[in-house]
C-alpha cells in the first residue's frame, strides 16, 4: 500500500501528523514509518499504525516492564504526582540494537464523543457477546469514548536523572557491558500520540528528531565521554555521524604529519626511497579513506536501525494487541445495530433485482437435485443445470441471529475475509465499496484463481432487504448480480491476465428463534470457460465447505438450541391457531381409527415404571399387510405446551442424533414455502430388520404434523400420511424402499404439579402399517419401540431431584407434626422388631466383615439355625441428618432416586401399597446374580414408630397380605426377610444434627443357593444403609469445620518446643536396606525397610496445597471421616491429654497379607503431641503407650506399636511439605509380607493427605500438578497397598474421583459427559481411532465415549504418553478445545495415559517384548547371513558382516560410556551388558515407555539415548549391511540372486527406512519439542490420513534412498576401491570444511574437553553418512546436517547414481551388473521424486522452508534464548546445549542466571532438573554463599549417583541438607545426620573438579578444587543444618 511522501522541516510536523491521522481514519490502513533528514546529524521519524485495543491499554503496555522479546522496556523512575517517568527502551533487530533512554511527561486529553459507528464496540466484544446481544437497533447515545494520550519524551542525562533511576540503569546495563554494539538514539523532541479509533481501537503515532550515536565494543578504550548519559556507562566511545567524520579527518592529518616527521629522513637521498615513500603514503591515505567511509556507512546504517526500531516498537505493540476476530465482531455489530436501521431505502432497481432473484426459489423447488452422498450431511446440498449454467443451493441452520448472518455475507470488509482471501487466492485483488451512489448496495471486486486457466475477476453488485413473513418471523434477502446490471454502474474493466467472470445468486436468511436462523443460498457462477466435471465438483464442494464452516463456527449446544426453538413454538401455542377444514378433517379421521373397532388393548412390558403401554394387533392373514396399533400413557415434569412442542419438532437435534445412532438411513424435513404456522412435513426411512436389514427392506414414512390447542387447554399433535416425492440423492437403499403408512395423535394435558414442578399427562396412540409383508414376531417386537417416544419426552423434562425433595418434605412434615394411631397388629409388629433387635445386639457371636463403605460397619451373626440359607447381620453408620429425615427416606420406597437404582440392584419388579402414613406393604422380586437360580420374591409389611425416648424404629416383617392381589410366580422362590432399624438422635462436632443408624437383619433366601452367594447377598443389603449415608453425607463440611476450629485454637495457644534436627535423624541411625515403594502413590516419595517379621521402618514425603496450620490440623483431627474412610482402621478414638496439644489416640486396624492371608486385628494406642518448632515448621509426634487391661483383653494380646513423627514445613503460599516417618512393631505372629503391606498402608496416609487436599482445589485455582494428581488418582491401582485401597474397579473409582474433586465436579456440571469420557479413557480398552470433529460445547455422551476411546489408539501409536496425548488432542477438535479451556487437564490426561500404558496388555510389556523380539531377530538375521557367506566360502563377506556387527557394538559401548561415565565403572559395565546380548533396543524401549526421567550425571535422557543407539545401528549395521548384500548380489557372475538374498535385502532396506521414519516422526510429534522449537517441529499434520501419508512416504523414500546410495558405492567400488573411497572422503571432507568454516563444528551435547572433540567429530561423520544414505528428515535439524545441506545431499545422491552407472560402463564393468543398475535407476529415481513430492505436499506448509534453511545450531540456540519469555524455555535452550553454542551471548546468559537464581531456589520449578542445574556454570551464580552450596550439592549428587541413585537432587538441596524428593534414598541422608553433608573427605576432588560446574574458576581460567575443610570452614554446613527447614536432610 502506498505511503504519502513527507517533506522535511519542523514547520510541516503538524501537517504530517494531520495527514497520517486522516489517512488512518479514512482507510484504517497501516502507514509505514518515514525518515526525514532535517540536518546532517538529526533525523526526523514518523511512524504509525492502528492498534486493536483501547488507548488506555496501549499506554499501559508501553509503560509496563518487559525483559523478554525484541522490545524490552524498563521503568527507571516513576513520579505519579508530576506524571514524570524515565524509561529505557531497547529494540533488537537484524539492523542492530537500539536503546532509547527517555524522560517523558504524560498528558491526558479528554476526547469528545465521536461518530456512533466509532463508539460501537468500544467495550470488550466477542462473538459470544454479540450473539447474545439483541438484534434490535439501539437509539441510546454513544458510549463515552476513551481519552487520548500524548507522551512527550526527551533524552535525559545522568546529572538530570534521579539517583534511583541512574542506579537502576547501571544495574540493568552491567550484565550487558561490552557485549554487543549498541546504537544510542538521542532526542529533544519525541512524541507518542495514542488516540481512540473506531470500534474500540487506537491510532498510535511516533514522531521525533533523533541524533544517532554508536557505542562500540572496544574494551581497550580507556577514556569516557561525559556529555551524554549513554557514553558514560561502560567505558566505550560514543560518536555521532558528525563527530565520526571530523575526528577521522583530524586523525588523518595528525597521523600523516607525525609519520612524515619521524620517517622522512629514511627516504631523503634515495630515488627508490622516494618512490617507496610515495607508495607508503598512498597506502596510508587509502586506509584512512576506507576508515572514513566505514564511519560514514556506520552512521547511515545506525540511522536506518533507529527507524527500524521505531517501526518495530509500533509493530510489536500492534502484534501484542492483534485480535481481528474481536474487531470484526464489533464491526458487524455496528453494521447491524447502527447502519441497518438507518440504511437508505431500496431503489426501484434494487427492488426489481431482489424480486427477480427471489424467483430462484421456485426453480430450486422444481429442478434441484440433492447431490449424491450428502443425505446425512447437516448442510443440505443441491444442484441443477439451467442451459449452460450450473446452479447450486445449500440449506443450513445456523445458531446466530438472522441479522448477524446477513452481516456475515453482506459486510465483507473484515480482517477475517481479507486473511482468508490472501491465504487461498494470494495476491488476487479484493476491493469492497459500500453505499455506491448513495444506495444500500455494495460493489465487491474479487479475483479468483482457477486451476489450469487464467484467473477470473468478478465485479459483483449486492444489496439486501428485510421483510416479515405471515407468521411474524423476520426474513432477510440478499441478492448478487454483475455490477453492469446496477443502474449507473460502469463497465467492467478486465485486469491484465484475468478473464471476466459473472455470478448471480440469492441468500435468504429466515429467523427461527431470536438466536437461530436458516440459510438458503442459491448461486450460479459463470467462469466463461468449459470446465471438466472434477473442477466443477471441487468448486461446488468448496462453496459448501464455506457454508459448513459458518455453521460449525457458530454452532452451540444442541439442547440449548432445541430449547430456544421450543420456546418459539410454545409462544405460538399459547396464542393458538385456527385450524382450516383440511386440518380438522385429519383430527376427525384419527379419532375414528383409534375409537372404532372391537379389538382390545393388550398390556405390554413398559420401559419405565411410570409408563403404561398397550398394543392392538390385528391377526395377520396370508397376503395381507402387517398392521398394529400402540398406546402409551405417562406423566412428564413439564407443561403440556413444552411436551407438545418437543413432539412437534420432529427433526430437532436431539432426535436427529438418536436417529443416527440407531443406524437409520434418513430423517429430514420437507421444506415448503407455503405452509401454515402449525404444521410441518417430514420424511423418515427406518431399518425395521435390525440385524436382518439386508433381508428386510427399509421402510419410508412421510407424515404431516399438525398441532392444535383443545378447548380444555390440552395440546394435541396429530400426524397423518403424506405423499410427496422425496429426493434421497440416489442412496443405495432407495431402490429397495417400501412405503409405509403411519398416523397417530399425541395429547398432553396439564395436571396439578408437585410443589413447584409442573406436570402433564401424556397420551400417545399410533397406527402402523409397515407395508409389504413382515413377520408377526418382528412386528410384535418393533411396534412397542415406537412408544419409546413417550419415554423420551419424560426423560427430556425429568426433574427427579426436585420431585423427590417435595415428597420427602411432605413426609417429614407428616412424621414430625401429625399424630399417628397404631393398630394392635402394628404395635405387635413393632414390639417383635424391638425384641429381635435387642436379642441380636446383646449377642457376642458377631464377626466383622468387609464393607464397601469404610464408614459403614458390617458384622455377620452366627444363628442357631440348622440351615445354610439363613443369615443375619448388623449394620451401623452415622447419618449426617436428623432421624426424621432418615425415616422419611427409608420409608418412601417410590422415590425416583431409588427407582432409578433398581436395575443396578438386580430388582426386576417392585410393588408398594400404602396402608396409612406409617405402614405399607412392600413386595420386591430380585435376581440372585447366580446363573441358573430362580428369582427371589420377598413380601413384607413395613411400619415405623417413635418410642418414648425419642428414637425411631422401622420394622420389616414377612406378610401374606399381598398374596391374593399379586400371586406368586411358579419360577420364583419365596424369600423371608426380617429387619429392625433403630435411629438415635446425635449431635455432631459442629453442632449439626446426626443420627446413629443401627440395623439388624435376618434373611432366609429360600430354595437352593450356594452359601458364598447367600453371604454376598446379605452384604448387598448393607448398601441400603450406605445409600442412606451417602444421601445425607456432610463429611467434608464437618471435617472442614473441625479443621477450622483446630486452626483457630492454634492461633490462640500453641505449645512451642525447640527440637534439634538430630532428634529426627537419630530415629534412623544404623538403618540400611531402604527400598523405594513401587506401589506407592506416584507423586509421593515413599521408602521402606522390613528387617524381620512384624518390624518395619518407613518414610514418605509429599507436597500438598494447603496452609501449614490446615495441614497440621488435618492430621491432628484423628477422628475425622476422611481418616476412617482412607485407612484400614475399623475404629478411631481420640481422648484429651495432659495439655491442650496432647491427646491419647486409639485405633483398631485390620492387618492384611499381600497374599490374602487373614491376620487378627491389631490395636494401636499412642500419645499424640503437636509442637511448633519454628514459625514455618510444625511437628506431630506419636509415641506408643500401654493399653489398659480391658483393651488388651479385647484384642487377646494382639497389640501393636507405632512410633511416628510428621513434619510440616511451609514452603510458600498454600504449599506445605509433609514428611511422615514411622516405625511399626506388629508382633511376632505376622508374616514379613503382611508387615510390609501394613507399613505401606501407614505410609500411604501422607499420600491420602495429598489426594484429599487436591480434591478440595476449586476450578479457578487448578494447576498442572493438581491435574497430574487427579489423573494419577484415577488410574492408580494401589500397587502393593491392596485391601480397600485397590483400584481394580477403575470405572467406579473414576466416578468417585469426579464427585469428590471440586474442580472436576464443576467441569462435570458444565459438561455432563465428563464421567463417561474419563471412564473410557482410563480403561484403555482396545479401540480403533474415530476422530471427533464436533465442537466441545456440542459434544454428546456417545461422542464423548468415542473421544475417550480415541485416547488408546493415540497412546498405542506413540512411544511416550505425552506424545500420544498430543496426537489425540490434535486429531479431536473437542479434545483440543477441552485442553485449551482447562490447561491443567493436559497433565491429568497425560497421567491417565501413562497409567494406561503401564497396565494395558498393548502397553509397556508389549512394547518391551516387541523391542526384544525385533532385536533378537535383527541379530539372528545378521548371524544367519554371516553363516551363509561362510558356508558358501565367501569369507570376505563373512568377515565384513562380523566386522559390521562388532563395530556397531563397539560404537554403542562408547556411547554408553559417555552417557554413564559419571556414575561409576560398575554402572557402565552393567549398561554395556545388554549391548553384547542384543537386548539394548529392548532396554531403551522399556525406559522410554516407562517415562523415566533423565538421571543425574547422564548426558541425555532416555529418548536421546535411544535415538543415538538407533543412529549407530543405521550407521554401523544397517547401511553397511545393505552395501554388503548389494555388493554380494552385484558380483554374482551369471547367476540369479536367490530369493532369500533378495528378501534379506528388502527387509534390511525397509528396516532402515522404518527406523529413520520412526525417529523423525517421534521427534516431530513430541509435544515438548514442538513447544520448545515450534519453528522446526510440527511438520507432521494433525489429520490421521495425512499423518499416515507422511509417515509411510518417509519410510519409502528413506528405503529407496538407501538402495540408491549403496548401489552408487558398490558400482564405484567395483570400478576401483579408490574411487569409492575418494567419493565418500571428498563428500565428508567438503561437509566438515563447510561446518568448520561456518563455525558449526561443535556438536550440541553439553560436554567439554577431549570428549567434546571426539564426540563432535564422530557425530558429524555419523549424521552426515546417515543423511546421505537414508535422508532421514530429522537430520535437517540445524544441530545436525542443516536444512540446505540436507537438500543438497539429497539431490547429489539422486544425481550420483546415473553418474556412477556411466562411469562403471565406461570402465568396462560387468554388463549384467550395469543392466541391473540401470533398471534400478529407472525405477527408483522417479519413485523417490514422486514419494518425496507426496511428502512435501502433505506436511504443514510453513515447515517447507526448513529444507532450505541455512540456520546453524548455535543460531537456533541463541534465537530460542532471546525470543522465549519463559524461564524454563530460556534455560533449556542454553544449558542443554554445548557452551560453545552460546559463547557469543554468554554475558546475557550470565545476567539471566544472576537475576533469577534466587527465585529458582525458592520456587523449585519443575523444569529445573538436577541434570540441567548441573550444567549451569558456577561462576554464573550471583553470590559466593549460593555458589558454595551449589558446589556441595553437586558433589553430593555425584557421589549419590555413583552409589546407584536413580534420580537427581532437588532444587532444595543445600549444604546443610536437602529435601528428600522423589528418588533420594533416606539411607544417604540419615546415616550422617550430625555432620550433614559436610563429611566429604572420601570424594575424589581431582575428578570432581574436571566435571562441568565442579570447583571454582580462578582468575586465569584454571579450576580450583574444593576440599571438605574449605566447606567446613566457610561457616556453611553444620550450623546451617540446625536452622534448615527440611526433615531428614540428605
Amino acid at each position: 500500500m502506498t505511503t504519502p511522501e513527507f517533506a522535511s522541516g519542523d514547520e510541516v510536523e503538524k501537517e504530517l501528523n494531520s495527514l497520517m491521522t486522516r489517512v488512518f481514519h479514512e482507510n484504517g490502513v497501516h502507514v509505514s514509518g518515514r525518515q526525514l533528514n532535517l540536518s546532517r546529524d538529526v533525523k526526523k521519524i514518523l511512524v504509525g499504525d492502528v492498534i486493536m485495543d483501547s488507548p488506555t491499554k496501549v499506554l499501559d503496555h508501553l509503560l509496563s516492564e518487559c525483559v523478554f522479546g525484541s522490545f524490552k522496556r524498563h521503568n527507571l523512575y516513576v513520579d505519579n504526582e508530576l506524571r514524570r517517568q524515565v524509561v529505557m527502551w531497547t529494540y533488537e533487530s537484524d539492523k542492530g540494537k537500539v536503546e532509547f533512554l527517555l524522560e517523558g511527561n504524560i498528558t491526558v486529553i479528554p476526547s469528545p464523543p465521536i461518530h456512533e459507528t466509532q463508539s460501537l464496540g468500544t467495550a470488550e466484544a466477542t462473538d459470544e457477546s454479540f450473539r447474545s446481544s439483541s438484534p434490535v437497533p439501539s437509539d441510546q447515545p454513544p458510549e463515552p469514548q476513551s481519552p487520548s494520550y500524548l507522551i512527550e519524551f526527551k533524552s535525559t542525562y545522568e546529572q538530570d536523572m534521579p539517583d534511583r533511576a541512574s542506579l537502576d540503569r547501571l544495574v540493568t546495563l552491567a550484565p550487558l557491558k561490552a557485549s554487543v554494539d549498541t546504537i544510542w538514539a538521542k532526542t529533544t523532541n519525541c512524541k507518542i500520540s495514542i488516540e481512540p479509533f473506531r470500534y474500540g481501537q487506537s491510532l498510535i503515532t511516533f514522531t521525533g528528531d533523533f541524533e544517532v550515536e554508536l557505542r562500540q565494543d572496544d574494551n581497550s578504550q580507556k577514556h569516557k565521554q561525559k556529555t551524554f548519559m549513554g557514553s558514560s556507562i561502560g567505558g566505550s566511545g560514543s560518536r555521532s555521524y558528525r563527530a565520526n567524520t571530523m575526528r577521522s579527518r583530524r586523525k588523518t592529518t595528525m597521523v600523516a604529519s607525525t609519520w612524515s616527521k619521524h620517517r622522512l629522513e629514511q627516504y631523503h637521498d634515495d630515488e627508490d626511497s622516494e618512490t617507496a615513500l610515495a607508495q607508503s603514503l598512498t597506502r596510508f591515505a587509502r586506509r584512512n579513506f576506507l576508515a572514513n567511509l566505514q564511519a560514514l556507512n556506520g552512521s547511515i546504517s545506525s540511522a536506518a536501525a533507529v527507524l527500524s526500531a521505531a517501526r518495530g516498537i509500533i509493530a510489536d505493540t500492534a502484534k501484542h494487541f492483534y485480535q481481528p476476530s474481536v474487531i470484526d465482531a464489533r464491526t458487524k455489530r455496528a453494521f447491524c445495530e447502527y447502519y441497518m436501521p438507518r440504511a437508505p431505502p431500496l431503489t426501484t432497481r434494487e427492488e426489481e433485482m431482489l424480486e427477480n432473484l427471489t424467483d430462484l426459489v421456485k426453480q430450486f423447488e422444481s429442478k434441484a437435485k440433492r447431490i449424491p452422498g450428502t443425505l446425512k450431511d447437516e448442510v443440505e446440498k443441491f444442484r441443477w443445470w439451467e442451459g449452460d449454467s450450473m446452479w447450486a443451493a445449500f440449506i443450513a441452520t445456523i445458531d446466530v441471529p438472522a441479522v448477524q448472518m446477513l452481516a456475515h455475507f453482506f459486510y465483507l470488509d473484515t480482517h477475517e475475509g481479507m486473511n482468508a482471501h490472501n491465504e487461498t487466492q494470494g495476491d488476487e485483488p479484493r476491493e469492497i465499496t459500500q453505499n455506491i451512489n448513495g444506495s444500500r448496495s455494495a460493489h465487491y471486486r474479487v479475483g479468483f484463481r482457477l486451476p489450469a486457466h487464467n484467473s477470473r475477476i468478478f465485479e459483483i453488485w449486492q444489496t439486501w432487504k428485510e421483510q416479515k413473513l405471515p407468521d411474524g418471523r423476520t426474513q432477510y434477502v440478499m441478492g448478487l448480480k454483475p455490477i453492469n446490471d446496477f443502474q449507473g454502474g460502469k463497465e467492467t474493466e478486465s485486469l491484465q491476465g484475468h478473464t471476466i467472470g459473472h455470478t448471480t445468486g440469492v441468500f435468504i436468511v429466515t429467523e427461527v428463534a431470536p438466536k437461530i436462523c436458516t440459510l438458503m443460498r442459491i448461486q450460479s457462477i459463470d467462469f466463461h470457460a468449459s470446465l471438466p466435471d472434477p473442477i466443477i465438483n471441487m468448486l461446488t464442494k468448496n462453496e459448501a465447505t464455506k457454508t459448513k464452516e459458518v455453521q460449525d463456527t457458530h454452532r452451540r449446544n444442541d439442547n440449548e438450541v432445541d430449547a430456544e426453538v421450543r420456546e418459539v413454538i410454545i409462544a405460538k401455542m399459547m396464542e393458538g391457531v385456527e385450524l382450516d377444514e383440511d386440518q380438522l378433517d385429519i383430527f376427525e379421521k384419527i379419532g375414528v381409527i383409534f375409537i372404532g373397532g372391537n379389538l382390545q388393548w393388550k398390556s405390554i412390558d413398559s420401559l419405565d415404571s411410570g409408563l403404561e403401554m398397550h398394543m392392538k394387533m390385528k391377526e395377520q392373514k396370508k397376503g395381507e399387510r402387517s398392521v398394529a396399533m400402540v398406546r402409551a400413557v405417562g406423566i412428564a415434569d413439564c407443561r403440556a405446551e413444552e411436551a407438545a412442542a418437543w413432539m412437534f419438532e420432529y427433526c430437532n437435534r436431539e432426535r436427529m442424533r438418536t436417529h443416527r445412532e440407531e443406524g437409520h438411513p434418513a430423517r429430514l424435513e420437507i421444506r415448503k414455502q407455503k405452509r401454515k404456522v402449525n404444521e410441518k412435513y417430514f420424511a423418515v426411512v427406518k431399518n425395521f430388520g435390525g440385524k436382518l436389514s439386508l433381508m428386510v427392506s427399509a421402510r419410508e414414512f412421510q407424515v404431516r404434523q399438525i398441532w392444535r390447542r383443545n378447548e380444555n387447554g390440552s395440546m394435541s399433535v396429530a400426524f397423518w400420511p403424506n405423499q410427496d416425492v422425496v429426493d434421497y440423492s440416489g442412496s443405495r437403499f432407495a431402490s429397495r424402499l417400501v412405503r409405509g403408512t403411519s398416523c397417530g395423535i399425541f395429547t398432553a394435558t396439564n395436571i396439578d404439579g408437585i410443589g413447584g414442578v409442573p406436570q402433564c399427562k401424556l397420551e400417545f396412540m399410533q397406527y402402523i402399517d409397515a407395508g409389504g409383508f413382515i413377520p408377526v414376531s418382528l412386528i410384535n417386537r418393533l411396534a412397542p419401540r415406537q412408544l419409546k417416544l413417550i419415554w423420551s419426552v419424560k426423560d427430556r423434562f425429568r426433574r427427579d431431584r426436585e420431585v423427590d425433595e417435595v415428597n420427602l418434605t411432605s413426609l417429614r412434615d407428616v412424621i414430625k407434626n401429625e399424630h399417628q394411631s397404631y393398630s394392635f397388629a402394628e404395635h405387635a409388629l413393632i414390639k417383635r422388631g424391638m425384641d429381635f433387635f435387642r436379642m441380636g445386639i446383646e449377642s457376642d457371636n458377631a464377626t466383622e466383615q468387609n464393607s464397601t463403605d469404610a464408614r459403614v460397619s458390617l458384622k455377620e451373626m452366627e444363628l442357631d439355625v440348622d440351615s445354610d440359607r439363613v443369615f443375619a447381620g448388623v449394620v451401623q453408620a452415622t447419618i449426617h441428618t436428623d432421624p426424621v429425615s432418615c425415616v422419611a427416606y427409608e420409608f418412601d420406597k417410590e422415590l425416583r432416586e431409588k427407582m432409578s437404582k433398581l436395575n443396578s440392584k438386580r430388582v426386576s419388579s417392585q410393588v408398594v401399597k400404602k396402608l396409612n402414613s406409617h405402614a405399607q406393604l412392600y413386595r420386591r422380586v430380585w435376581a440372585t446374580g447366580v446363573p441358573g437360580f430362580a428369582y427371589r420374591d420377598s413380601r413384607m409389611k413395613v411400619v415405623w414408630q417413635k418410642d418414648e425416648e425419642g428414637n425411631f424404629w422401622i420394622v420389616y416383617e414377612d406378610t401374606n397380605l399381598l398374596d391374593a392381589e399379586v400371586p406368586f410366580a411358579k419360577d420364583h422362590a419365596r424369600c423371608s426377610f426380617h429387619a429392625a432399624w433403630k435411629l438415635e438422635a446425635r449431635q455432631g462436632k459442629d453442632g449439626s444434627p446426626q443420627t446413629m443408624a443401627t440395623v439388624l437383619m435376618r434373611a432366609d433366601f429360600g430354595g437352593s443357593l450356594p452359601t458364598k452367594s447367600s453371604k454376598l447377598l446379605l452384604r448387598s443389603f448393607c448398601n441400603t444403609v450406605i445409600d442412606l449415608r451417602m444421601r445425607f453425607d456432610r463429611s467434608r463440611a464437618i471435617d472442614a469445620a473441625s479443621r477450622l476450629d483446630i486452626v483457630e485454637r492454634m492461633g490462640r495457644t500453641f505449645f512451642k518446643k525447640d527440637l534439634e534436627r538430630d532428634t529426627f535423624d537419630e530415629r534412623f541411625d544404623d538403618v540400611d536396606g531402604w527400598t523405594k515403594v513401587q506401589g506407592a502413590f506416584p507423586l509421593s516419595d515413599t521408602w521402606s525397610v522390613v528387617r524381620e517379621a512384624g518390624q518395619g521402618w518407613g518414610k514418605a514425603t509429599v507436597k500438598i496445597r494447603a496452609e501449614l496450620e490446615e495441614a497440621a490440623a488435618f492430621f491432628w483431627d484423628f477422628e475425622s471421616s476422611v481418616h476412617l474412610a482412607t485407612t484400614d482402621d475399623r475404629e478411631r478414638v481420640m481422648r484429651p491429654g495432659a495439655t491442650d496439644w496432647e491427646a491419647v489416640v486409639w485405633r483398631r486396624q485390620k492387618i492384611a497379607s499381600k497374599h490374602g492371608a487373614k491376620h487378627r486385628q491389631r490395636g494401636f494406642k499412642n500419645i499424640m503431641r503437636m509442637h511448633r518448632v519454628k514459625s514455618n515448621v510444625i511437628v506431630i509426634e506419636l509415641e506408643p503407650t500401654a493399653l489398659d487391661e480391658e483393651e488388651e483383653k479385647k484384642f487377646n494380646g494382639h497389640v501393636a506399636k507405632e512410633s511416628a513423627i510428621v513434619r510440616f514445613t511451609k514452603e510458600g503460599e498454600m504449599e506445605t511439605n509433609v514428611e511422615y516417618a514411622t516405625f511399626l512393631e506388629l508382633g511376632s505372629k505376622v508374616s514379613k509380607k503382611a508387615t510390609q503391606v501394613s507399613l505401606h498402608r501407614h505410609l500411604d496416609e501422607a499420600a491420602e493427605m495429598e489426594r484429599y487436599f487436591t480434591s478440595l482445589i476449586p476450578l479457578d485455582a487448578m494447576t498442572s500438578r493438581a491435574g497430574e494428581a487427579l489423573g494419577l488418582d484415577m488410574i492408580w491401582d494401589g500397587g502393593e497397598l491392596g485391601g480397600s485401597h485397590s483400584r481394580n474397579e477403575r470405572i467406579k473409582h473414576v466416578v468417585d474421583v469426579v464427585k469428590t474433586s471440586v474442580a472436576l465436579s464443576a467441569v462435570s456440571q458444565k459438561y455432563p459427559w465428563l464421567v463417561v469420557f474419563l471412564q473410557k479413557a482410563s480403561c484403555g480398552d482396545f479401540a480403533v481411532n474415530h476422530p471427533v470433529s464436533t465442537k466441545l460445547a456440542c459434544l454428546s455422551e456417545k461422542e464423548a465415549n468415542t473421544l475417550g476411546s480415541n485416547l488408546m489408539p493415540s497412546l498405542r501409536s506413540r512411544k511416550i504418553a505425552r506424545a500420544g496425548v498430543d496426537q489425540w488432542r490434535l486429531q479431536n477438535r473437542a479434545a483440543k478445545e477441552l485442553l485449551e479451556e482447562f490447561p491443567w487437564m493436559y497433565d491429568m490426561i497425560e497421567a491417565i495415559g501413562e497409567g494406561v500404558i503401564k497396565a494395558a496388555p498393548w502397553g509397556l510389556m508389549f512394547r518391551v517384548l516387541t523391542g526384544a523380539i525385533m532385536s533378537l531377530v535383527d541379530l539372528s538375521t545378521d548371524l544367519y547371513v554371516a553363516n551363509m557367506y561362510r558356508v558358501e566360502e565367501r569369507y570376505s563377506y563373512f568377515r565384513l558382516v562380523v566386522g559390521m556387527v562388532s563395530c556397531s557394538m563397539l560404537l554403542q559401548a562408547m556411547i554408553v560410556y559417555v552417557q554413564y561415565r559419571r556414575l561409576g565403572k560398575a554402572r557402565v559395565v552393567r549398561e554395556m551388558f545388554p549391548i553384547f546380548i542384543g537386548m539394548k533396543p529392548a532396554l531403551d524401549a522399556y525406559r522410554v515407555a516407562k517415562g523415566l526421567e533423565q538421571e543425574a550425571g547422564t548426558v541425555s535422557d532416555a529418548v536421546g539415548e535411544m535415538t543415538i543407539t538407533k543412529c549407530i545401528e543405521l550407521f554401523a549395521e544397517g547401511i553397511p549391511g545393505v552395501i554388503i548384500q548389494t555388493l554380494a548380489i552385484g558380483t554374482l557372475d551369471d547367476e540369479a540372486a536367490s530369493s532369500e538374498a533378495l528378501l534379506s535385502l528388502l527387509i534390511s532396506m525397509l528396516s532402515a527406512g522404518f527406523i529413520g521414519a520412526t525417529l523423525s516422526y517421534d521427534f516431530d510429534t513430541d509435544p515438548k519439542r514442538r513447544e520448545q522449537s515450534p519453528e522446526f517441529y510440527g511438520y507432521v499434520p494433525a489429520k490421521a490420513r495425512q499423518r499416515s501419508l507422511v509417515f509411510f512416504s518417509m519410510i519409502i523414500f528413506s528405503s529407496f534412498m538407501l538402495l540408491i546410495r549403496c548401489t552408487t558405492i558398490v558400482l564405484l567400488g567395483l570400478t576401483g576401491v579408490r574411487w569409492a573411497i575418494l567419493y565418500v572422503s571428498t563428500d565428508l571432507t567438503l561437509y566438515l570444511v563447510i561446518k568448520i568454516a561456518r563455525r558449526d563444528f561443535w556438536y550440541w551435547p553439553p560436554i567439554s574437553g577431549v570428549v567434546m572433540f571426539v564426540v563432535s567429530f564422530l557425530a558429524r561423520i555419523i549424521s552426515k553418512v546417515i543423511a546421505d544414505f537414508t535422508s532421514i528428515v530429522q537430520l535437517r535439524h540445524p544441530n545436525e546436517v542443516g536444512g540446505a545441506y540436507w537438500t543438497f545431499s539429497f539431490v547429489m545422491t539422486m544425481i550420483s547414481l546415473p553418474v556412477a552407472i556411466h562411469f562403471f560402463e565406461a570402465s568396462g564393468g560387468n554388463a549384467r551388473t550395469a543392466k541391473l543398475a540401470k533398471l534400478e535407476a529407472a525405477i527408483l529415481l522417479p519413485a523417490v521424486a514422486l514419494v518425496f513430492a507426496v511428502f512435501i505436499k502433505n506436511i504443514n506448509k510453513r515447515y517447507r522452508r526448513t529444507f532450505f534453511s541455512l540456520e546453524r545450531g548455535k543460531d537456533m540456540t541463541i534465537e530460542k534464548f532471546r525470543n522465549s519469555e519463559d524461564d524454563g524455555k530460556k534455560a533449556t535452550a542454553v544449558f542443554k546445549k554445548n557452551r560453545r553454542h552460546w559463547t557469543s551471548i554468554e554475558q546475557e546468559v550470565r545476567a539471566f542466571v544472576s537475576a533469577n537464581w534466587s527465585k529458582w531456589v525458592a520456587s523449585n520449578p519443575k523444569w529445573l532438573t538436577s541434570n540441567l542445574r548441573n550444567n549451569i556454570p558456577l561462576e554464573f551464580i550471583p553470590n559466593a554463599r549460593d555458589r558454595l552450596q551449589e558446589r556441595v550439592r553437586r558433589m553430593t549428587a555425584y557421589e549419590a549417583s555413583r552409589r546407584g541413585s536413580n534420580s537427581g537432587i532437588s532444587m532444595k538441596e543445600t549444604a546443610g541438607g536437602y529435601n528428600s524428593q522423589r528418588g533420594s534414598s533416606p539411607s544417604s541422608s540419615v546415616s550422617k545426620s550430625r555432620s550433614g553433608l559436610m563429611s566429604l573427605g572420601s570424594f575424589r576432588y581431582s575428578k570432581l573438579s574436571a566435571l562441568p560446574g565442579f570447583g571454582v574458576t580462578a582468575k586465569g581460567g584454571s579450576v580450583l578444587p574444593v576440599s571438605s575443610r574449605q566447606v567446613s570452614e566457610s561457616g556453611v554446613g553444620h550450623e546451617e543444618s540446625k536452622e534448615s527447614d527440611h526433615f531428614h536432610g540428605d
